[in-house]
């Protein structure tokens, strides 16, 4: 199985799919597994201010520093 399954091409999913050697909950959990550890907020050229502001609203909204992400760990 591919290590990422979040960089693998549509086709390449399609393919593994079809041989059963993924399925779309494992790939749709990778995705959000993915997305909740952080965000990227990008802005115009010279638009800092306006990426601090929206950041600064998207923490207050949320207290980022609070949160722990659930780690999974495999016995050996």
């Amino acid at each position: 199985m591919m290590s990422d399954l979040t960089f693998t091409p549509a086709v390449e999913l399609g393919r593994l799919y079809r041989r059963r050697i993924v399925s779309p909950l494992e790939v749709m959990q990778a995705l959000l597994a993915r997305i909740a550890v952080g965000l990227q907020i990008v802005g115009k050229r010279r638009g800092e201010g306006a990426v601090l502001q929206a950041a600064a609203a998207f923490e207050a909204a949320r207290p980022w520093s609070e949160h722990v992400p659930h780690v999974v760990r495999k016995s050996a």
